[in-house]
């Protein structure tokens, strides 16, 4: 029997030697979502089964075509879960390499107790900074305020001269 893995590596060089392109693919549970599919099918299904995993580091490592039902069963033996929930038709593949377009219409994030802290002091911070401090240049040294000089690039490109 072949390593699915050592097919995937010989089939990536051929495509990079003969300039063919390919996609990605685990189960092709999203081939109806966003452009038009383009290239040659890297099928992900036979890289299946988790790497390594540390519970008390909350670190794993699972291979492309993993389900995510298989991770999240692992998970779910030490009482931990993924920081979303993903659509369970798909593979890690996925999951892993379009985030950004499958939250917002899919899934929906967790908040973690680190994240509402994080929130929390960025408002006592605003709040503190707003009403708290006085301002620290006299009113004789305020100019008035421009939108071009709130844009930062525009900033950024006025330092260059």
């Amino acid at each position: 029997m072949t390593n699915p893995l050592t097919n995937i590596v010989e089939r990536i060089k051929s495509a990079a030697n003969t300039g063919t392109s390919l996609r990605i693919r685990g189960g092709g549970t999203k081939d109806f979502y966003g452009q038009s599919l383009q290239g040659e099918i890297l099928d992900t299904t036979g890289l299946t089964g988790i790497s390594s995993y540390e519970p008390s580091e909350l670190v794993v490592t699972v291979k492309a075509g993993t389900p995510l039902v298989e991770l999240e069963a692992v998970l779910a033996e030490k009482n931990q879960c993924l920081p979303f929930e993903p659509p369970h038709f798909e593979k890690i593949w996925g999951t892993v390499a379009e985030p950004i377009d499958i939250l917002p219409k899919f899934a929906r994030t967790q908040t973690s107790v680190g994240g509402m802290v994080a929130a929390g002091l960025s408002l006592c911070n605003f709040i503190y900074g707003y009403f708290v401090l006085p301002e620290s240049l006299t009113p004789d040294k305020r100019r008035p305020f421009e939108w071009r000089r709130a844009n930062p690039v525009a900033s950024l490109l006025r330092l260059r001269k």
